[in-house]
């Protein structure tokens, strides 16, 4: 199956958790619905229209952490325009809504944050789309401004390679999944913690809740889920449930294994 594969970064994150208010928290990577959107701007598909299009039947999509020294949380002060009265003289300083936003950045020595991306084409309908989608990344040509989140986190991308992907049933062996890995795929004690050779070279395991699908004009499809990721980019050995589908691809000589979002 057709895959692109590329990387997109900046100087820092952050996409909101669906459940935070007055605190904007952040979730550590961008949920699936953010994914598209990134690479909706990077089509230039307008506003709320491509949902059906990205949906689970005719794409594979998913994200691998590239910061091999994991990432942090930083607490940045904002003020808020209070907008329920405007005027001049609030827009010039006053009626300011204090608060603090939560934004993922580098761990040093590392100088951006970093998410590869993976597309896999599922439905063959959508092949030129794909193809527009790889010559505009490989190009640097997206047709709107590519964010991690909001407008000022910026980021760039970065083409890696145009390949293609084996779709392969899992079985009874331990499989290391590199991209991030939705829970509810994996086989009864199909990952042990209390296993040194999964803390080997100090592995972090993390948990993450996202949100659910949407379709049509942002309607919201089925329920949220939960995501394990290792803290640093690293496989997670694990045993997954029969007949889940897991892709492989090589990127030059490494074999990269990856369930889907």
């Amino acid at each position: 199956m057709n895959t692109l594969i590329f990387d997109v970064s900046g100087r820092m994150a952050h996409f909101r958790r669906f459940y935070s208010s007055v605190t904007p928290l952040s979730y550590s990577f961008p949920p699936r619905n953010t994914v598209i959107g990134m690479l909706a701007a990077i089509l230039g598909c307008e506003k709320d229209s491509y949902y059906n299009i990205f949906a689970r039947e005719n794409f594979g999509i998913t994200l691998s952490i590239n910061n091999q020294n994991g990432l942090r949380r930083f607490m940045l002060p904002t003020n808020y325009l209070d907008t329920d009265q405007v005027s001049i003289s609030r827009l010039r300083g006053r009626g300011k809504v204090p608060t603090s936003i939560e934004y993922i950045m580098p761990v040093p020595p590392d100088t951006e944050v970093s998410y590869r991306i993976y597309v896999v084409l599922l439905n063959e309908k959508y092949r030129n789309m794909l193809e527009e989608l790889e010559r505009r990344v490989r190009e640097k040509e997206p047709i709107y401004p590519v964010s991690l989140g909001p407008a000022n986190c910026l980021a760039n991308i970065d083409w890696v390679t145009y390949t293609t992907a084996d779709m392969i049933d899992a079985d009874s062996r331990e499989i290391p999944i590199k991209t991030v890995l939705d829970l509810d795929i994996i086989s009864d004690d199909g990952i042990k913690f209390e296993d040194k050779s999964v803390f080997e070279g100090k592995k972090i395991v993390l948990e993450e809740r996202l949100p659910p699908d949407f379709i049509n004009k942002r309607e919201i499809n089925g329920m949220g889920r939960n995501y394990i990721f290792e803290g640093k980019g690293d496989t997670i050995p694990v045993r997954l449930k029969p007949n889940t589908k897991v892709f492989k691809v090589k990127i030059k000589s490494e074999e990269i294994y990856g369930t889907f979002m």
